[in-house]
């Protein structure tokens, strides 16, 4: 069984079983190679999350465009209110999450993976639709992981 592409709206990944034909095998190619696409532009030299954003959530949020932090655990967020305001939001992951998710890997999991900007995305778009609001000062911690997010972490592959 291998991970072929996460679906878009759950996040979660799609797996695929040596039993299927290799032509239904690559069905999902085309959503993920938008997802592994970068952003980039002459002017803007930040590294660009990749994802297809924007994403509208239940409750009239938007997350424009997310950029991770070079050298950090950081991913930056604009984020649009219904109403229009916009907020600039990071989200952050705690080095003892880290550590736990490496130790569950039994190797270190680079804190540019695109797991921690998949995860980011998640678990800003969850605390919008959750508290209709911005993160207090603009800033999300993250400190703790569901079994099956330590699961994915585990056996994520880039």
């Amino acid at each position: 069984m291998t991970v072929t592409s996460v679906d878009f709206e759950s996040r979660r990944p799609t797996f695929v079983f040596e039993a299927v034909p290799q032509t239904m095998r690559h069905a999902n190619a085309a959503p993920f190679e938008l997802l592994t696409k970068r952003k980039t532009s002459s002017t803007d030299t930040s590294p660009r999350l990749g994802t297809v954003l924007p994403i509208v959530t239940a409750n009239g949020f938007t997350l424009l465009e997310g950029s991770r932090v070079g050298g950090t655990t950081e991913h930056r967020f604009r984020v649009r209110h219904s109403t229009g305001s916009q907020q600039n939001v990071s989200v952050r992951f705690g080095r003892p999450l880290m550590a736990r998710v490496d130790h569950v890997r039994k190797s270190h999991l680079w804190i540019g993976s695109r797991f921690w900007a998949f995860r980011a995305e998640a678990y800003l778009e969850a605390y919008l639709v959750e508290k209709a609001d911005y993160p207090p000062k603009g800033q999300l911690l993250i400190e703790e992981f569901s079994d099956d997010e330590m699961l994915l972490g585990a056996h994520w592959k880039d």
